[in-house]
C-alpha cells in the first residue's frame, strides 16, 4: 500500500499509519456526530482507508471519497 517511489529517508509506512491514526482519530473522537472533510495528499488517504476500512484502497488521484461508519468496518466510496 505504501508509495512506490520514495526517497531513502522517507517516512516508513507503519509510521505513516501511526501518524494518520493519531491525527484523524482525534477528529473522529471530538466530532463523532459531524461530517468532516479532510483534504490531503494520496498517502494520507491510503493510510486513512487502511485504518478505517481495514483494507488498502487503490485511489484515483484527485477524486473525493466518502467514509461512512458501518458495524464491522467503515464503508468507502468514490463521491
Amino acid at each position: 500500500p505504501a508509495a512506490r517511489i520514495l526517497p531513502d529517508d522517507a517516512e516508513k509506512w507503519p509510521q505513516t499509519l501511526e501518524r494518520t491514526e493519531r491525527a484523524i482519530g482525534k477528529w473522529l473522537k471530538e466530532c463523532l456526530e459531524e461530517q468532516i472533510v479532510f483534504v490531503a495528499h494520496d498517502g494520507l488517504f491510503r493510510a486513512l482507508t487502511e485504518m478505517l476500512h481495514k483494507a488498502p484502497l487503490e485511489s484515483r488521484h484527485g477524486r473525493p471519497y466518502g467514509f461512512e461508519p458501518a458495524p464491522a468496518k467503515w464503508q468507502v466510496s468514490e463521491i
